[in-house]
């Protein structure tokens, strides 16, 4: 008798037909979401960018090109896994239920095209602003996709799970019929447990030098871009950071702090050696770290003393800050150019699924929690990352932490949808969404924030700590230094225009070092645990560079042979003595290595990369983006150097022609007046003359100023 629809009926070719064609879909969803969007991201940023500094060479490297090539196959194995696993459950099912060839292969592609539905619906309610949610977002609501989405996961878990208990009940039938592939699982379950015993011991069992005692942990949180004025501790009426500000109302707080440089990697290099750019070797973002001095870094000598150093940032393009500096271990994105191009350029509903799960680390490690990649970034996931290095932690040793939040950093906007927008109501300037987008950046900041500090007492480690949070720099909104109403330029005749610096609107940071927004920053300490710091503000100056020598003489540490540039603030936060006077202090600064793009209120990413990037070439072995040296000298030539004394600001400038003299100008930080004339009357009531001794005594030949006060025009070639 002849039998119906049969499993003999489809056979082996059958089944590599449905395999090769699940395969070849898989591939081409790839290339359509993937290859061609990202031919044409390299093509357009090919003349004067970051790909300009690629060469050959780099692609055969152990650096960059290793890791571009793990990256793409990484890509492709997933989708190809994507379309193997659609097969897999396809054909265990038709085997057991005996389908028809036609039926097979249209159960296989329903399968496929329900699975890629899924992860498209998916990826498009956890990153809206991906590039491939908005056709979706375009035809549904959040809503329906939701819908949609449950009721197309159910679908296929059951299918999924079902075919899962076909295949389990076939590998039983085979297991009963062989002997030896139990004795292989069996070996292969002991060798997992023993590793996983053995990592587990580890993490969480090795200890280091020293036993914890009675030193506290110490626990640095850096917000970047943050300016004091928008904390209700500074008077800000509409404070959008209460648990920052409960912090604060407990806190020794230093209101007058500054920043040598406005910039991340240059300030948390003053943060962890106390000394200035200029002595640290710090001059700029990416610098080569061959052009670094000698110096002993905090983590470093903590380390030595018997701590555990660990470092989390969510941005670590511009601040590749690691092991080198004496950090055990890390949280965030891996460090190099992968961080520039790969993690850019990766956004497939496919590869965005794994983004913030265990797998994230070893599959995407250049986009793990990357504030660098905004349309992918989350910052709940960045604080699970800490809380998991915590977790990681020896706990017979002492802690310290620097852990970096970077959400308030250009362009202020993350992977979810805005809950609600602080600005106008209505906002019809560019100015006012970046400044609206800025303060919901920090709303958002101070929820990671108050996450961190619960972690952290949950674990213990506020029973004995020193918590100090700072910002490494301000943000301007569009401030000018002054207006022309306030500019003293009494006092001579002058042959030059007004210098654009005073009262050109300004946008970000590390360009003028006469704007307070930018140079202004947050320093405050807090001691849990312990001998209790005296708690309100403190009338004297301060600076970042006096972290480090406040850490060394609260743990009674020997300071480094280089010394400090920056003093200890111990005498200010301890109670039970008097507080010294406050003193006045010269301090200098400088500015960032500046290109034009950064300067407006909406930069473009390919113009800042078209500017900017042609600059830095890719390190062949460590597969780091550098500054070229080439550039070394350009970008010093065209910095601001600054001193400070009280409420006055000196700032020496590029003069006007190439090799010529610097042009200075003469700033109150307080009233917001300044002038080029330093025969001006404004100029009589500041301390210049000894500011301009100490400005060229710090920088020696980077600057060239001879100034005759009795001139018109002070400033004249050496």
């Amino acid at each position: 008798m002849e039998r119906g629809p049969t499993m003999a009926q489809i056979t082996r070719h059958h089944e590599r037909r449905l395999l090769w064609t699940l395969l070849s879909l898989s591939f081409a969803w790839l290339l359509s979401l993937f290859s061609f969007p990202a031919i044409g991201y390299l093509t357009r940023n090919s003349n004067d960018k970051i790909f300009s500094s690629v060469t050959p060479g780099d692609l055969i490297t152990l650096g960059f090109g290793i890791d571009a090539l793990l990256f793409f196959l990484i890509l492709a194995g997933l989708h190809l896994a994507l379309g193997a696993l659609a097969w897999l459950a396809t054909t265990l099912v038709a085997r057991h239920h005996r389908f028809r060839p036609d039926l097979y292969l249209l159960t296989g592609l329903l399968a496929w095209l329900g699975s890629v539905a899924w992860f498209t619906l998916f990826n498009s309610l956890s990153y809206p602003r991906s590039s491939h949610s908005r056709l979706v977002s375009g035809a549904l609501s959040p809503e329906t996709t939701t819908l949609l989405l449950y009721a197309l996961g159910a679908l296929l878990g059951i299918f999924c799970l079902y075919a899962l208990v076909l295949g389990l009940g076939r590998l039983a039938q085979y297991l009963r019929r062989s002997r030896a592939p139990r004795h292989a699982l069996a070996l292969a379950g002991i060798a997992a447990i023993s590793a996983w015993g053995w990592s587990h011991a580890s993490l969480h069992g090795r200890a280091l030098p020293g036993q914890q005692g009675e030193r506290p942990h110490i626990i640095f949180i850096g917000i970047d871009s943050l300016r004091p004025d928008q904390l209700g501790a500074f008077g800000a009426p509409d404070s959008l950071t209460p648990s920052i500000d409960a912090f604060l109302a407990q806190a020794t707080l230093f209101p007058d702090t500054v920043t040598p440089l406005a910039r991340t990697f240059p300030a948390w290099i003053s943060i962890l050696t106390g000394r200035y750019p200029k002595h640290s070797g710090a001059r700029y973002n990416l610098i080569n770290p061959g052009r670094l001095a000698d110096n002993e870094y905090l983590a470093e000598r903590l380390g030595r003393e018997g701590y555990q150093t660990l470092i989390a940032m969510d941005e670590r393009r511009f601040a590749n800050i690691g092991a080198r500096y004496g950090f055990d271990r890390a949280a965030g994105p891996k460090m190099g150019a992968g961080d520039f191009i790969l993690a850019s350029i990766n956004d497939t509903p496919l590869s965005n699924f794994f983004l913030g799960t265990s797998w994230e680390a070893v599959l995407f490690p250049y986009n793990r929690a990357n504030r660098g990649v905004t349309k992918l970034y989350r910052p709940r996931v960045f604080t699970e990352q800490v809380d998991a290095l915590l977790a990681s932690r020896h706990s017979d040793a002492p802690l310290f932490l620097v852990n970096h939040f970077c959400l308030p950093h250009w362009p202020y906007t993350w992977a979810e949808p805005a809950k609600r927008d602080i600005g106008p109501a209505l906002p019809v300037t560019a100015e006012e969404v970046r400044v609206g987008l800025y303060r919901r950046a920090l709303q958002e900041t101070d929820h990671q924030f108050a996450q961190l500090m619960a972690s952290l007492k949950a674990r213990g480690l506020l029973d004995n700590a020193l918590v100090v949070l700072l910002s490494d720099h301000g943000e301007s909104s569009g401030e000018r230094a002054m207006t022309i109403d306030a500019t003293d330029v009494g006092g001579g005749e002058t042959d030059r225009p007004q210098n654009p610096l005073l009262y050109t609107p300004e946008w970000g940071h590390g360009t003028n070092i006469l704007h307070p927004e930018q140079t202004q920053v947050l320093l405050a300490l807090r001691r849990y645990g312990g001998p209790a710091f005296r708690p309100g503000r403190v009338p004297q100056q301060a600076a970042l560079i006096d972290i480090a020598p406040t850490i060394y003489d609260l743990l009674g540490l020997s300071p480094p042979a280089a010394g400090f540039d920056g003093i200890s603030l111990a005498a200010w936060l301890k109670r039970g003595r008097e507080p010294p006077e406050p003193a006045e202090r010269t301090l200098f600064q400088e500015s960032g290595f500046t290109i034009p793009a950064i300067r407006t209120v909406s930069p473009k990413v390919e113009e800042l990369m078209k500017q900017g990037l042609r600059y830095y070439v890719i390190d062949p072995a460590s597969g780091l983006l550098e500054v070229k040296e080439e550039a070394h000298a350009i970008i010093l030539r065209g910095k601001q150097r600054g001193v400070s004394r009280g409420d006055w600001l000196l700032m020496a400038t590029a003069g006007d022609r190439p090799g010529g003299p610097d042009r200075l100008t003469l700033f109150n930080r307080r009233t917001r007046q300044g002038t080029e004339d330093l025969a001006s009357p404004l100029a009589e009531t500041a301390p210049w003359e000894e500011m301009l001794e100490a400005l060229s005594g710090f920088y020696g030949d980077e600057i060239g100023t001879e100034v005759i006060p009795a001139m018109g025009n002070p400033i004249t070639s050496n």
